[in-house]
């Protein structure tokens, strides 16, 4: 029921838009790679997901506890200014996009990796008890 009452979209959803899939060209011209995630859906999904790569998301599972402390420091303050001019874009609700979080998740959590499965799993079961979910 719950993921049936959220709105029907047609906007392209890449769900795994990061630095890594984000190439630029010895002319500048930037562009995204990696598709094999893309569907068809609302873009709150994707924005509940980035903010799950901005905040929790595994860094790098070889580097140092020192190294990853660093990497979350910036990687949380290339986020805060990322959302900044996404929202002056493209302005869009916490609620909204609150309302996709536990659909991001889920999917996140689908590609099993070992480092995120307990602060996925936790935030998956927090998400199902407020939205009251069987």
């Amino acid at each position: 029921k719950f993921i049936m009452s959220l709105p029907e979209e047609d906007t392209i959803i890449h769900l795994d838009f990061h630095t890594a899939n984000v190439m630029i060209d010895d002319q500048g011209v930037c562009r995204t790679v990696d598709w094999t995630t893309a569907f068809r859906g609302n873009r709150a999904i994707e924005v509940a997901m980035m903010k799950h790569f901005f905040s929790e998301a595994e860094l790098f599972a070889e580097a140092s506890a020192a190294q990853n402390w660093f990497y979350d420091k910036v990687r949380r303050i290339v986020g805060h200014y990322y959302f900044k001019e996404y929202n002056n874009l493209m302005p869009i609700e916490d609620s909204e996009v609150d309302k996709y979080r536990l659909l991001a998740l889920v999917f996140r959590r689908s590609w099993d990796l070992v480092t995120e499965r307990e602060i996925l799993d936790n935030h998956i079961k927090d998400l199902i008890k407020k939205y009251g979910i069987d």
